[in-house]
Formats: structure tokens, sequence, C-alpha cells
């Protein structure tokens, strides 16, 4: 029975249920589109959380130049490579088919030595390249090489193709013979910020139900998949677990919230929202001590902070409206900065890690 393996990226695991070890993935792209990434986070990760050697073989760049690059957005494969547990394999001078053909038996003997589970080999079109007067002659060596390899020895590896720009084809009928997976890396230009697509052409084992997947490229996390939400993780609105109660001062007078619902305040334009918005966040901290993430899309958050502790030192004395303000984490986002998909990402996680009992959102019409 074919073993199973994840991926280790977020997301990704929760779209792929099925990844056999040793399958091969095409991952095929323009120029730019983010596949050196995804396919470095991939090693990364299996590294990281599966404690599985890993190969990152690289016909057009330098070894120095792939650790900066993977450096500057939170990869540190060094400290893997003094472990003996990566190897970069920088193969700029293979120049022809018989170093071709002795660089492949390297990578066989490497596999072994190094007991490695995750290979990426970057590109497959550079390797095309080699033989352009003997396509047959390169097809049979990768051929030979994937099955007496990565298949035999369950290797899972990531095959990155160059797509010229205009082009949507890989072009050289690699697919139909080696691949288990293939996945297109899209960029698109919507009111001129970058929007990047995964397109999901195919993966073994797998019922494909999402052919395209939002993606972002951020320092740290690297690669953010952005996949909708699952209806089932909803609490019910009829008969909430618990409520967020706003009381009101010298009233008997409250309004509560059931958790994980949306409430919308329309404030006239006379009003300025900041005050209302505020002064809300303060009686809902007040009512039970509930940490509140206040999200705006108007102001600065210097002018925020302001504003609650205005609406704090009103009430109590600085020590204790420090400890209330305390119970508030702000931040100010220029909507127009940002694609949707990295402003949806980042959102997200700024919520995740704020733990907070309530989000107020001001200016959302923006």
């Amino acid at each position: 029975m074919l073993s199973l393996t994840k991926f280790g990226i977020k997301g990704l695991d929760d779209i792929f249920n099925k990844v056999y070890k040793g399958s091969i993935i095409l991952l095929a792209g323009n120029p730019g589109t983010g596949k050196t990434t995804l396919a470095s986070k991939f090693l990364y990760e299996g590294l990281r959380q599966f404690d599985e050697n890993s190969i990152y073989l690289n016909f057009t760049e330098t070894k120095k130049d792939f650790y900066r690059n993977m450096l500057n957005l939170g990869i540190d494969f060094e400290q893997y490579e003094k472990l003996n547990k990566f190897k970069y394999i920088e193969a700029i001078t293979v120049t022809d088919i018989n170093a071709l053909s002795d660089l492949f038996q390297e990578l066989l003997d490497l596999i072994d030595k190094m007991k490695a589970k995750r290979l990426v080999i970057d590109s497959i079109s550079a390797i095309m390249q080699l033989g352009e007067q003997n396509l047959g002659k390169i097809r049979e060596l990768l051929h030979n090489f994937f099955y007496l390899g990565p298949k035999i020895k369950e290797v899972t590896t990531f095959l990155i193709a160059e797509l010229p720009y205009g082009k949507k084809s890989v072009g050289y009928g690699i697919e139909e013979f080696i691949v288990d997976g293939v996945i297109i890396l899209k960029i698109k230009i919507v009111k001129r910020k970058i929007v990047r697509i995964m397109e999901i052409r195919k993966m073994r084992g797998n019922e494909i139900s999402i052919g395209e997947v939002p993606f972002v490229i951020v320092p740290g996390d690297v690669i953010g998949i952005i996949k909708p939400e699952s209806t089932s993780e909803m609490p019910s609105a009829v008969y909430p677990e618990n409520v967020i109660e706003l009381k009101f001062k010298d009233s008997n007078n409250k309004i509560e919230f059931p958790r994980g619902t949306q409430t919308i305040f329309v404030v006239h334009p006379s009003i300025d929202p900041l005050i209302i918005s505020t002064s809300l966040g303060t009686d809902i901290i007040l009512s039970e001590k509930h940490r509140v993430f206040y999200r705006s899309y108007l102001h600065g958050e210097k002018t925020i902070r302001d504003r609650f502790k205005i609406c704090a030192n009103n009430l109590f004395s600085q020590e204790k409206a420090k400890e209330i303000f305390d119970l508030v984490k702000i931040a100010s986002i220029n909507p127009t900065y940002y694609s949707i998909n990295e402003l949806y990402y980042m959102i997200s996680k700024m919520e995740i890690e704020a733990k907070s009992d309530i989000v107020v959102v001001e200016g959302l019409e923006t």
C-alpha cells in the first residue's frame, strides 16, 4: 500500500488530502509567479515539520543567490545544510546530455546517501534546452531517472517548468508520462495590484473541486493559501454557546451579541464614527473586561489610541485607564495599498494573533 505524505503548507494540505510519497508534481508558470518560492516552502516544511531530508537541484541560480533570496522570506536552508539534511546542487555548468546523465546518476546516489524524501528540480525547461536537437534522448533520461529514483524510492518531487509569457502549456509532452500532479501559477493585475492564482490542473488520488486557489507571498509565512471557509465551523446564531453583553451605564438595559455574529452600526455622516466606535469598544471592555481588536481603514493608529485614552481617562483613574487600555489591540490599514487577497490574508492573521473577544471594524465603506 502506498504511503501518504503532506506538503506541510497550511491550506494546501486541506485541498490535497491524498498525496502519495514518490509523487511528481509539475509546477509551471511565467517568470515571477512564485514557482521557486512555493517549491522551497515545500522542502523547508518537510525539513521543519516532518524531518524529511531534502535536495534542491537548480540549473539557473547560484547557491549564494538562492540562499539570500530565501532568507529574505524567512527560509534558512543553511542551518539544515550544516546538519547534512539539505543539499543544494548548483548545475549551471551542465551543458550537454552526457553531463546531464552523469548528474542524474550522482543525484540518485545522493538520494540514497542522504535518505532524502523531498526533491525539487529547477527546471525542466533548462533540461530540455540541453538537448533541443535530441528531445527523445532527454525524455528517455527523465523517464529512467524518475522511475528508478523518486518513484521507487518514494521521494516526493516538485518539477518546475518555466512558461514563456503568453504560453499556457508546457509543450514538452512530459505531463502525460511523468507527473502525478500539475499546478500552474499565474499572476493577474487587478486595480494595479498583483493577484496570485494557483490553478490546479491535476492531482492523482484527489477529487479536485477548486480549480483556482488565490495565494500570497509574504515574509515569514512565505506562502499563504486563501481557501474558502467551511460553514461547518460557524457557530449557531440561533442557540449561541455564549454571548457578549454590552451594559449601559446607570441603566438596566443591555445589548447581547452572540459569539460569531456580525453587527453593523450605521452612523450619520455628521457624526465622527471614531467617537462612536471607540466609545463602543470601551463600553464592551468595561462590561466584562473583554479583549477588543480595533481595525480601522480611516484613522491612523495614534489617533485611535488617543481617542481610547480619552474614553478611559474620563471614566477612571490613570492606573485603571491603563489596565482597560491594555485590553485593546489596534491596527490601522490603508486598503488601497494591498490586493484583496493580501488584505484578506493579513487581516485573518491579525485576528488570530489578537485572540480577541470582539472585533470592531471602522471604515468598511472605503
